[in-house]
């Protein structure tokens, strides 16, 4: 069923361990044989090629190994993952918008093409500005500590010295009271 889809369909988006596809018999030659017009969009933890392509990965994998952990939340705690899987929704980005810059370029040539995207490099661009400190300066970003709430936030004080985040200039007032 997987090939009769193969040999008709526009786009296929595989975000499986590197080399599942090819457990199963479908082969980058294979699938360009199938269909080549194709267009294989690949998201994995390390990319396709490269010396970490086998290895297994995941949102805290790909911020760990992207430097992200590093530099964002508290530098009193250990190092957290970032909020909202920014690994994922990268690469997502990158994926559909390569997706459609192949579309375009099918469009001239009438050839597929494979897109691999890792979802540790994706993570690089949000790190890029300390990566190029580093080259330039050999400076050291280090995560910033834990923050004050600043005046105009969405964030308030409570009185027993934790935090409570309504809408911007919106708070209940049975809260008032207590911030």
């Amino acid at each position: 069923i997987l090939e009769q889809l193969l040999s008709t369909c526009d786009l296929l988006v595989e975000a499986t361990p590197s080399g599942y596809l090819d457990t199963l018999g479908f082969t980058k030659e294979k699938l360009e044989i199938l269909n080549p017009r194709l267009i294989t969009v690949s998201i994995t933890p390390f990319g396709r090629t490269g010396p970490h392509s086998n290895y297994k990965g995941s949102e805290a994998i790909a911020q760990a190994t992207s430097g992200l952990m590093y530099i964002q939340g508290d530098n009193n705690r250990p190092p957290a993952v970032a909020p909202s899987q920014p690994a994922y929704q990268i690469a997502s980005y990158l994926a559909a918008f390569l997706a459609l810059a192949a579309i375009q370029h099918r469009r001239k040539t009438g050839v597929g093409q494979l897109i691999d995207i890792s979802l540790q490099e994706a993570l690089s661009y949000i790190t890029l500005n300390t990566i190029s400190r580093y080259s330039r300066n050999a400076e050291i970003v280090r995560r910033p500590g834990a923050q004050p709430v600043r005046a105009g936030s969405n964030n308030h004080q409570c009185l027993d010295g934790r935090y409570v985040s309504f809408a911007p200039g919106i708070v209940p007032s049975h809260w008032q009271g207590l911030i």
